[in-house]
């Protein structure tokens, strides 16, 4: 259940995030659902934090790549499962006919974000190479 103090206590995590964001960098806002975008070697990242579970939090790669066709959405899964296997805490899966990536964390404050964003933006970003990279020796 949402109360006034999550709420509140979200909106300071997410200022919070915002300020640390752009202190190293980056060129950090809240989208019009209150999450933290930011772009990182040319990718797009959604941070997501939730008022309804303060400790839960999701870093997401959305729209990493186009499921063109059945055949291809084959494919997609074939490669989903390497890439889930193979890297740590990251989770590929299907959004409306894109593939995205996502790294969901238990933190005991919404702060704690700080010291796992460098790692786990690296992570994001080596699963959706790594997808590629499966994407493309699956065509041969």
């Amino acid at each position: 259940m949402t109360t006034l103090t999550t709420v509140a206590t979200t909106a300071t995590a997410t200022e919070f995030l915002l300020q640390h964001l752009r202190a190293e960098g980056y060129q950090a806002q809240t989208d019009s659902d209150g999450d933290i975008v930011f772009r990182f070697e040319g990718m797009g990242y959604v941070l997501c934090l939730d008022a309804d579970d303060i400790q839960f939090g999701k870093l997401l790669l959305p729209n990493v790549w186009l499921i063109e066709s059945p055949q291809e959405q084959q494919r997609v899964l074939v490669a989903l499962d390497e890439v889930n296997r193979r890297i740590k805490l990251v989770k590929g899966h299907v959004v409306r006919g894109q593939v995205w990536f996502c790294i969901e964390m238990l933190l005991l404050e919404p702060q704690h974000w700080t010291h796992f964003l460098a790692r786990a933006t690296r992570s994001l970003a080596h699963a959706a190479s790594l997808f590629a990279s499966e994407m493309h020796a699956s065509a041969e």
